[in-house]
C-alpha cells in the first residue's frame, strides 16, 4: 500500500503562467518526495478544497503556504472583509503591496476552519489552531515567552509612528524591529534605531504612492519624516508590533556579515538547517542574502538548538512540521520567529534527505506498517 498526502496550497489548477517559480517549486518538491518514497501527492488549491463537499481520501493532509498568488490573496481578503466595508478598501492589492492584513487573516482563518471540517477526522500534519497561532506573529512570540523560551522583548502592538516612538522612549529602547502581525518572508519588517532625535530605518519595504509594498532591495533611510510616513502607512495597512532588536552574531571566516539560523523541525526534532548571512540586519534569503552551511556551530550550540526546537514543538503540540529562525549565541538560543510553512529549504539535506523527504518517507513507512498489521 502506498501512502497518499493531500496537499492544500496556493497553486491553482490549470494555467500556472505568471506564478512565482518558488511557489511551483514547493509543490514539485513535495510531489517528487512522495513519488520517491513510493507514495502519491494529491494537490488542491485552497479554493478547490473550499468548494469540495469532502476532501479526497488520503493518509495525511497538509496545508501549505497561501502566499504568492494574488487572486487567492484577494479572495481571502474579501471573505474576511467587515460587513459593510467599502469596496475600495477591499480592492485587490497591487503586486507586492501590503494591504488589509487584518481582513486577510480573518478570511484565511475562515477558510482553514471550513476545509478542516470537510474530512472525518483527517490526519493533519499541522492543525488549524497551530497554523493560526504561528501565523499571528505576536501571538506566536507571546506563547513562546509563556513557555519559557528566549525571545526578543516585546513592546507590543502600536497604532502609528508616534505611538511607537513613545513606547521606545518609555522603555528606554533605542533599537527595535517593526513587524506586521500577520506577515511572512520579511514582508513589512523594518529595523529601526534612534539616537536622540536621529533615526535610521533599514527595510525592504517602500512607499509607492503612499502605499507600503515590498522591494527586493534593502534600503536605509535617515529622514525622520519619511520613516514616520512609512511606519504610519504600514500600521494602517496591517496591525504591527515592535520587539527589541537583538544584534546577530558575525559570521566567521571571510563572510564578514551577520547571520541567523533557519531550522526545519519534523515531529519535534531539529532537522535541516541553513545559516542566512547578510550585510544588513534582515537576513531573509529572497532579499539577496547568502546561504551558508553552519559548520562553525559547536557541539554545545547544536545541542542548544535541538533543545530549543523541542521546546518550540511542545509549545505548538498540533504542529508536526515548522521552520524556526534562531539567533545562536555562545551560551543561548533566541527564537526570532516560527513559521508553519517554513519547511521548504531548497537543496538542503540532512542524512541525505530534504525536509519533504522526511515527511514522505515517514508517511509511507507508517502506511506500510499499517498494511502489514
Amino acid at each position: 500500500m502506498s501512502a497518499t498526502l493531500c496537499l492544500i496550497d496556493a497553486v491553482p489548477g490549470g494555467v500556472t503562467a505568471g506564478l512565482a517559480p518558488s511557489l511551483l517549486a514547493r509543490r514539485q518538491s513535495q510531489a517528487q518526495a512522495m513519488t520517491a518514497a513510493g507514495g502519491k501527492l494529491i494537490p488542491l488549491e485552497y479554493r478547490q478544497a473550499w468548494q469540495l463537499q469532502s476532501l479526497p481520501a488520503a493518509d495525511a493532509y497538509k496545508f501549505d503556504a497561501p502566499g504568492q498568488n494574488e487572486a487567492l490573496d484577494h479572495w481571502f481578503l474579501q471573505l474576511g472583509a467587515p460587513q459593510g466595508a467599502d469596496a475600495g478598501d477591499m480592492r485587490a492589492r497591487d503586486a507586492g503591496e501590503i494591504h488589509q492584513r487584518r481582513a486577510w487573516f480573518k478570511g484565511f482563518t475562515q477558510v482553514l476552519c471550513a476545509i478542516a471540517a470537510k474530512g472525518l477526522g483527517p490526519r493533519w500534519l499541522n492543525t488549524v489552531d497551530s497554523i493560526l497561532a504561528m501565523t499571528d506573529k505576536l501571538e506566536c512570540q507571546q506563547r513562546l515567552h509563556r513557555q519559557g523560551l528566549a525571545v526578543p522583548a516585546l513592546l507590543g502592538e502600536f497604532d502609528n509612528f508616534e505611538d511607537l516612538r513613545q513606547r521606545m522612549e518609555d522603555t528606554g529602547c533605542e533599537r527595535v524591529f517593526v513587524k506586521p502581525r500577520y506577515g511572512s518572508s520579511g514582508s513589512g519588517v523594518i529595523a529601526l534605531r534612534r539616537w536622540r532625535d536621529r533615526w535610521q530605518a533599514t527595510s525592504g519595504t517602500v512607499l509607492r504612492e503612499g502605499r507600503p509594498g515590498n522591494s527586493l532591495r534593502v534600503l536605509r533611510q535617515s529622514c525622520p519624516r519619511r520613516i514616520g510616513a512609512l511606519v504610519d502607512a504600514l500600521a494602517a495597512a496591517s496591525p504591527c508590533y515592535a520587539e527589541h532588536w537583538i544584534p546577530k552574531p558575525r559570521a566567521p571566516g571571510g563572510l564578514g556579515a551577520c547571520w541567523d539560523l533557519r531550522v526545519v523541525a519534523w515531529r519535534g526534532q531539529a532537522r535541516q538547517r541553513i545559516a542566512r548571512v547578510s550585510q544588513h540586519p534582515i537576513c531573509n534569503l529572497h532579499l539577496g542574502n547568502q546561504r551558508a552551511t553552519p559548520c562553525w556551530l559547536s557541539s554545545a550550540q547544536i545541542e542548544q538548538v535541538e533543545h530549543s526546537i523541542s521546546a518550540i514543538a511542545s509549545a505548538f503540540p498540533g504542529a508536526q512540521v515548522f521552520g524556526a529562525d534562531l539567533i545562536v549565541k555562545a551560551d543561548r538560543v533566541i527564537v526570532l520567529e516560527v513559521n508553519a510553512f517554513g519547511d521548504h529549504l531548497r537543496e538542503v539535506h540532512l542524512d541525505g534527505r530534504s525536509s519533504h523527504d522526511d515527511q514522505a518517507h515517514e508517511l509511507c513507512a507508517t502506511a506500510d506498517l499499517a498494511t502489514c498489521a
